[in-house]
Formats: structure tokens, C-alpha cells, sequence
């Protein structure tokens, strides 16, 4: 393929996910990791050209916003089954102009996306899904720089960790953000363990 007859094509592709995100439709993302669940079910919020913001959908509910980087999906499906789920939602009254509710953020790349979710305060799940052993972060984003993000991280007992969690962005598969699992979850958080001194 040539480069101007690529370089259409990606027109082409773009043309179409302004379309939907214009139009709010739902659809259905396929993206091949190793680990993990895969497929996404959404509406597209936000797009750049590196990245793509999600409102996720779960059984007619709004479940919270993802981040996927725009290479890392096999391809997106708006079909007849996509069409009926927006039906649904209009008809519930939970897909209108002014829900979802979108996070606005500086899709240009993952710093200035951690920076801005961390200014206002939102947890992140981050996930490291094609690694040989894949990863899971939960937490606070408390810094970074120019190749990775630290997260405060917790274990499923809700005890923070002693040290911030460093991801590289490089290896970052997906995020999200604004679900009842974090959202919930932060409420209740308890501090690391201390070390017990033992006595000579």
C-alpha cells in the first residue's frame, strides 16, 4: 500500500469514529491482549491521535471511562446489536446531552492524561495486559515523568502499599477510571503495615 493511499485510508477511519463519537454510538471495540478481558462496549468520548476515551456500558449502566491507546484494537463494530443498546439507553434516559458524564483530559499523550487525572483527584486502575506476567495497579496517581506513572497502590484488602507502584507507559494496555470499584473502594483504604522493631 502507498503512503498517500494509507494515509487515506487512516482519513477514512477517522471520518468515521468523529461520526460516532459526534452521534454518541454505541460501540463495540475488539482489541486482542494476552491476558484479561478484552472487548470493550461504549461510547466514544474523547479521540486524539494516539488514544481513545470510552464511557464503558455493562448491562444498559454507564460502569465508568477507559483509555486505550488508538493501536491497540483490531477493529470497532456499530451493528444493528450496538444501535438497539444506544435505544435502550435513550429510552432510560441515560444517554442524552449531558450524560454520560465525561472526564475532560489532554489526550496527547499518557503524562499530560496521569497529570490531569491526578490535579483532580481520580484513582486509576492500570493495566499491563500483554507483559508475560501481566499487572494490575489500583490507586492514587502520586507522579511520574516523561516514560511512566507512579500509583499508590492497594491490595484487595484495601491496604495501601509502603511505595508507590511505577508503570512504564510503554507497556500500559488500558486504564480506568471513574467505576464504582475504585471510586467505592478508596473510601476505605487503610494505611501500610508498620515494621515491627525487634529488640536486641
Amino acid at each position: 500500500m502507498s503512503k498517500k493511499s494509507k494515509n487515506a485510508k487512516l482519513a477514512k477511519y477517522d471520518k468515521i469514529l468523529n461520526k460516532y463519537l459526534k452521534k454518541k454510538e454505541c460501540v463495540k471495540i475488539y482489541r486482542d491482549v494476552r491476558d484479561g478481558e478484552a472487548d470493550l462496549l461504549g461510547v466514544i468520548s474523547g479521540i486524539s491521535d494516539t488514544f481513545l476515551q470510552i464511557s464503558e456500558i455493562h448491562e444498559f449502566e454507564f460502569t465508568g471511562e477507559v483509555i486505550i491507546r488508538q493501536d491497540h484494537y483490531e477493529s470497532i463494530r456499530c451493528s444493528k446489536f450496538e444501535k438497539t443498546t444506544k435505544k435502550i439507553l435513550t429510552g432510560e434516559n441515560k444517554l442524552s446531552k449531558d450524560s454520560p458524564k465525561v472526564t475532560k483530559l489532554d489526550l496527547s499523550g499518557w503524562a499530560s492524561i496521569f497529570q490531569e487525572l491526578q490535579k483532580q483527584d481520580i484513582h486509576v486502575i492500570v493495566e499491563c495486559e500483554d507483559l508475560k506476567d501481566s499487572t494490575f495497579s489500583i490507586g492514587a496517581v502520586v507522579g511520574g515523568d516523561k516514560k511512566s506513572v507512579d500509583i499508590h497502590n492497594y491490595d484487595a484488602s484495601g491496604r495501601l502499599d509502603k511505595k508507590p507502584t511505577t508503570v512504564k507507559f510503554k507497556d500500559i494496555t488500558i486504564v480506568r477510571f471513574n467505576d464504582n470499584y475504585s471510586t467505592t473502594f478508596r473510601k476505605y483504604l487503610k494505611e501500610p503495615k508498620k515494621s515491627s522493631m525487634k529488640s536486641s
